[in-house]
């Protein structure tokens, strides 16, 4: 099998036990634990600023903290974009035996673009979203954040942004690089005070389908749900003579995706002939 490695944008504050909480609805919490290795400082006050840009949805959005721009015009079937200008220090190995293969800690800028109307349908990036805002009429609107900075520095070094709302057009598109200019300063100043951030991880997808393929953990839960039982009673009345290992994060994982979040109510009939499917199908 194939290694698939992904690397991804997360939340800069993690859980007291180390789970990285934007990852939660994507995998058990013993896979998506930190090392607890982060640096404290920044390796060379000459790091120059990267920029990535990458498409993401509304929970994506709302997971990173972006949650005041999917309220607005929530009605309207927009695209996100999430834009970064960061300084990272050098990659940090992951937990063993998480499905975290690094960890790049740093600070930055973070804007997500949400945009809708738009006459680009596929391939959307800032170039197509600030023309088609332009030019063509599409609605857009932005948020900005700072990780691992002082939300003041947003009014210090790019006045423009600070509270600002508005679409996302040619002329603001322009201004990126007015914002790279305005983080390498703001370092090349505050260099001694920096203690960077969690801002992105690189995850081995194998490792996350691994514990879900057909195993014991994940015919435990599926037969719990075809029961019908809650996830509650799976866990309290787990047998412990099988010769297997029962992970309970795999069982919680399974019931959230199958029956959701309330732990404590049984499946309805639509999620039994779910799992009755997932079971004797493998699927």
């Amino acid at each position: 099998m194939s290694t698939n490695y992904s690397r991804i944008p997360v939340t800069p504050y993690v859980m007291t036990n180390g789970v990285i909480p934007s990852l939660e609805e994507f995998a058990p919490s013993s896979q998506i634990k930190i090392s607890g290795n982060g640096p404290n400082s920044l390796p060379d006050v000459s790091n120059t600023v990267t920029y990535s840009e990458t498409n993401i949805n509304a929970a994506g959005a709302m997971s990173l903290g972006f949650q005041g721009l999917v309220d607005f015009n929530a009605s309207a079937k927009a695209s996100y974009l999430l834009l970064q200008l960061k300084v990272l220090a050098d990659p940090v190995p992951g937990k063993s035996g998480s499905m975290i293969t690094n960890e790049y800690y740093g600070v930055g800028f973070r804007i997500c673009v949400k945009a809708w109307n738009l006459d680009t349908k596929s391939n959307v990036s800032v170039e197509s979203v600030s023309a088609d805002c332009t030019i063509n009429g599409a609605s857009s609107a932005i948020q900005m954040q700072v990780v691992g900075i002082s939300p003041q520095v947003l009014a210090e070094y790019v006045p423009m942004f600070a509270g600002y709302i508005g679409s996302f057009d040619m002329t603001t598109l322009q201004n990126i690089g007015v914002i790279s200019k305005a983080l390498q300063d703001y370092i090349s100043e505050n260099y001694q005070s920096i203690r960077p951030v969690l801002m992105e991880v690189e995850l081995n997808q194998n490792v996350l389908v691994q514990p879900f393929n057909l195993s014991p953990s994940t015919v435990y839960a599926l037969h719990g749900v075809y029961t019908p039982d809650s996830y509650n009673n799976a866990v309290k009345y787990k047998p412990s003579n099988t010769g297997f290992d029962l992970d309970d994060d795999v069982i919680k994982s399974i019931y959230k995706v199958v029956v959701g979040s309330n732990y404590s109510s049984k499946p309805n009939d639509h999620q039994v002939k779910v799992a009755k499917k997932s079971v004797f199908r493998h699927e």
